[in-house]
Parts: C-alpha cells; sequence; structure tokens
C-alpha cells in the first residue's frame, strides 16, 4: 500500500506487470481531471472511489488537470487463485518466474517460493 502522486499535465508511460497474482486499486484521494487507460479500456478517478484492474495488462496514468493527482495505490490477492494456492503464497518469500516456466501464459499464476517447488504450484494452479 502507498500514496501514488502524479504533477499537473504529466503522465506514466505505458507499463504491465509480468504476472497477474495481484489485482491493482487505485483509490481517488485528491483527482480532478485525468485518465487510467487499462488495455483499450478508459477510465477517470474519482475522489473516494475504487479502480481495480489486472496490471498485467499494459496500463498508463494521465493527470490532465492544473492540480496534482493523489491516489492510494493498494493491491489484494487474484480472487481466481485457488485456495492452496493462497495458502502457499502467503507464507514465506516468494519469487516470480515469468519467461522461464514453458507453457506459462497469460491467465496462468507461476511464482516459486522457498520450500515449493515450481511444478508444484503450476499443478495446484492447473486444477
Amino acid at each position: 500500500m502507498k500514496f501514488s502522486s502524479l504533477e499537473p499535465r504529466t503522465r506514466i508511460y505505458p507499463h504491465s506487470s509480468k504476472i497477474n497474482l495481484q489485482l491493482r486499486n487505485h483509490l481517488g484521494l485528491e483527482v480532478e481531471e485525468g485518465i487510467l487507460r487499462v488495455g483499450p479500456e478508459k477510465r477517470s478517478w474519482e475522489e473516494g472511489k475504487v479502480i481495480t484492474f489486472d496490471d498485467s495488462y499494459d496500463h498508463e496514468a494521465q493527470n490532465t488537470a492544473s492540480t496534482r493527482r493523489i491516489i492510494l495505490l493498494f493491491d489484494f490477492w487474484h480472487p481466481d487463485l485457488p485456495l492452496p494456492v493462497l495458502r502457499r503464497l502467503q507464507h514465506g518469500k516468494r519469487r516470480v518466474i515469468h519467461d522461464d516456466v514453458s507453457g506459462a501464459e497469460r491467465g496462468e499464476f507461476v511464482v516459486e517460493e522457498e520450500n515449493i517447488e515450481v511444478k508444484d504450484l503450476i499443478q495446484l494452479v492447473q486444477k
């Protein structure tokens, strides 16, 4: 969880996460005009309202206002993760694997943790 500030008439260039284990949330705190683009969809922040999106898709932010945009940025686990995977993710340190695992495609949750074999986690996710 962190605060994110975007100066007037500036932007954050397109970027994406390599995985989709978590969903990203933006809670509008001080917002006037601006655009959050996720894939082809465009949204605007509103004070006191949350925008939730999968940041593994290409996304960017623009503050078109004359004032600073401030949001609270936080993540939560993807709701499609099976319970056994969530339990394992919540224990210990994890390290993300993205391009190294053959057969991994968008929509699969591929991680490596201490004491967990990648192949075992992939099998859990594919059940």
